[in-house]
């Protein structure tokens, strides 16, 4: 099982520093539902957090980072960090008494400007390269300190090496085998201009399997010192894998942008997987405006997903159903048999194109999958910019009610609307404030009798929140700012009476 503890940002976007913690990540044997809900003004730093994990994904699934992480640079910074703090553990065998292991480790990444345009392979990335990342232990069952398992260090210039650390360890496991370390050094230095992740890296992976595997068969003719060493790299076997896949089949991140996707007409059903690690997950991409051209396989995993889904799409929006319509065999491009299937909504006897549909029942359908991994599985994480986006508020608050009670999983999203402050319970609720250097907060001191929307409207009112959660805003002065603009932009010689 792998759960988020907490994730925190520096320097990035308008955040100087914010830090958000999850709930209910110690009990892990109940599988208590971790829910965070953020809330604030436009502006305020939410949609950053979310931004922040989609990087995380890419990162830990060694995929390389997109163009837009150069977005995120604050005016004036010369880079950015994001630490996550994770809970590694098989505790779902604790009450057998045959749990493992039980990990916290803490993985922290800096992304910096490059003055090197000519440094990545990738010309869009060229203005930022990953400078500095870290992942550090902790063995919970050994009851151990917080320990560096590998830290990378790499220059803006191409021909000087990454360097790796702790120096002692990884000098250990290299000893005599200065093939390997020349092979891992190559490795680090290609990843380090594809802009991703030496650390999750299946090269570098694989290249450190190898050599802990030979070292293995000395047996006992090595030093004190040097079996410690190696026992301690040993961990890297187990948790970078596991985080690797896990970010590939488990991790899920909704932004803006796959809301556009909606409003364009193309449906991504999340049947997601990855075949390998280092693979790109493969959900199925639908144009609604036509009929899609599917590989037999894909085709029926579509109909099984669309079946699976129907039990769910019932209930969020009642009557509805939907159906998977075969128009017919057509050969695909590689010669192969394909089928042409379009999408179809059904209510009651009536059967309509799914086109049709509003973009708030779409948007609801291209994330339910995602939604049913996080209610089921205890390992997944699904992150939603402007969740209520779309969805009706009463829906939307049932959704969250739901989720805050019987979900295994984790949930992050953002939104707006209100009601959701009604059904979840104050440790799920974070507040972005308008302070850069103090940006996520909880509300304290809340009682069960209270209700925290109105408690949060109050302190906007009055002013008496915890700390700055909202940049004051002013009818009178919007009222006198419309006029002004509408006298500005009004044609020369029209006269208001006109």
């Amino acid at each position: 099982m792998i759960r988020f503890e907490r994730v925190a940002l520096r320097h990035f976007k308008n955040i100087d520093q914010g830090e958000i913690s999850f709930p209910h990540t110690d009990d892990l044997e109940n599988s208590l539902p971790s829910i965070i809900g953020i809330y604030g003004q436009n502006g305020s730093g939410k949609s950053s957090v979310v931004e922040a994990f989609a990087l995380l994904q890419r990162l830990m699934s060694g995929s390389s980072l997109p163009s837009q992480a150069a977005d995120y640079f604050q005016p004036g910074a010369d880079s950015y960090k994001i630490e996550l703090q994770i809970r590694l553990t098989d505790a779902d065998d604790a009450s057998s008494g045959k749990q493992q292991f039980d990990y916290r480790l803490i993985y922290d990444v800096e992304i910096a400007r490059s003055a090197n345009p000519q440094r990545s392979q990738n010309k869009n990335a060229a203005t930022f390269r990953i400078s500095h990342e870290r992942l550090r232990i902790k063995n919970l069952l050994a009851q151990e300190s917080l320990r560096t398992l590998i830290a990378l260090s790499a220059s803006d210039d191409p021909a000087l090496s990454t360097s790796l650390s702790p120096t002692g360890d990884w000098k250990s496991l290299f000893t005599g085998r200065s093939d390997d370390r020349s092979q891992l050094m190559v490795q680090l230095a290609l990843a380090n201009e594809r802009s991703s992740s030496g650390i999750f890296s299946y090269n570098v992976y694989a290249i450190v399997e190898r050599a802990l595997s030979e070292q293995a068969r000395k047996g006992t003719n090595m030093s004190k010192n040097t079996l410690a060493a190696l026992a301690h790299l040993h961990h890297y076997l187990l948790c970078v894998p596991a985080l690797a896949l896990n970010a590939l089949e488990n991790m899920d991140v909704i932004s803006t942008s796959a809301h556009a996707e909606v409003s364009l007409n193309f449906l991504h059903v999340q049947s997601r997987h990855a075949d390998y690690w280092g693979s790109e997950p493969d959900g199925i991409r639908l144009d609604l405006l036509a009929a899609n051209t599917l590989d037999l396989k894909t085709f029926e995993r579509l109909k099984q997903t669309i079946g699976a889904l129907n039990e769910v799409i019932g209930t969020l929006v009642p009557g509805l159903s939907l159906i998977v319509q075969n128009h017919g065999r057509q050969a695909l491009d590689n010669g192969e048999t394909g089928v042409r299937a379009e999408l179809f909504s059904q209510r009651g006897s009536a059967l309509i194109p799914f086109r049709c549909e509003s973009e708030g029942i779409k948007k609801i359908v291209s994330i339910s999958t995602l939604l049913v991994n996080v209610y089921t599985n205890p390992s997944a994480f699904l992150a939603i910019d402007e969740f209520d986006s779309g969805i009706f508020e009463y829906l939307l608050g049932q959704i969250v009610e739901t989720f805050s009670k019987y979900a295994k999983g984790q949930l992050l999203f953002t939104a707006h609307d209100l009601f959701p402050l009604e059904k979840l319970p104050k440790q799920s609720v974070v507040f972005a404030t308008s302070s850069p250097s103090d940006k996520f907060i909880t509300f304290t001191n809340i009682r069960k009798t209270n209700n925290l929307r109105d408690v949060y409207l109050r302190a906007i009112e009055l002013e008496d929140g915890p700390a700055a959660i909202y940049n004051r805003t002013d009818r009178y002065e919007m009222d006198n700012a419309f006029y002004q603009a509408g006298q500005a932009l009004k044609p020369q010689g029209v006269d208001d009476n006109e």
